[in-house]
């Protein structure tokens, strides 16, 4: 279970990681991709505050990508 976990925590910094670059180059549909995908290890692993995060980094992209309903339902998720 320990290493499946470390394995989930890293892929998640691989995934968070991916997006932020993506992000840099104004790819908002690969960035919310991998911070989907980041999001779901996140969930998995039960941890409040990087999902938080995540859900806050989807939201904005979201906003660049003009869903502004996604954005908005990402926003109040992580702000609870």
């Amino acid at each position: 279970m320990r290493t499946r976990q470390g394995c989930h925590t890293r892929t998640c910094g691989a995934h968070k990681i991916a997006g932020c670059l993506a992000q840099r180059q104004s790819d908002f549909r690969q960035t919310k991709a991998h911070h989907e995908a980041s999001l779901e290890l996140f969930q998995s692993l039960q941890d409040d505050a990087d999902i938080a995060s995540m859900l806050n980094d989807i939201g904005t992209s979201a906003l660049f990508l003009a869903d502004y309903e996604r954005a908005a339902e990402c926003f109040e998720s992580a702000a609870r």
